[in-house]
């Protein structure tokens, strides 16, 4: 369960919000070239998270507070609209995550408080 969270905050977290601000969000000022060299670091931890999931959930068959942890920093990716067709094993196991009972609830109250949720 540490491994994969500090994997995740560690690994995809930093790059990934590089990436989003130098895309312009949430702030509007595009850095084309350093989007580009995120995006390469993202997609090499989006290969090894994808080489790692042989189960349905990280750590087996069940869903754990590393696959919560892991999930938690990858809805960025999706706010980004980042395409993770590439990598099926991740986009379903996301999917996954984002079709629990406690996400779809969190969704729904953040549609109420908040005008744009996240995916």
């Amino acid at each position: 369960m540490l491994q994969w969270t500090l994997f995740a905050a560690t690994e995809i977290e930093p790059p990934l919000i590089r990436y989003l601000h130098a895309k312009g969000i949430p702030f509007g000022e595009i850095d084309a070239e350093s989007a580009a060299l995120q995006l390469k670091k993202i997609l090499a931890e989006f290969a090894h998270l994808e080489s790692g999931l042989t189960t349905p959930f990280l750590l087996g068959e069940a869903f754990t507070v590393a696959d919560l942890n892991v999930a938690s920093v990858l809805v960025w990716a999706k706010i980004g609209h980042l395409d993770l067709s590439s990598f099926p094993k991740m986009s379903a196991w996301l999917e996954s995550c984002f079709q629990r009972p406690a996400y779809q609830k969190l969704r729904e109250n953040l549609a109420k408080n908040w005008q744009s949720p996240p995916h």
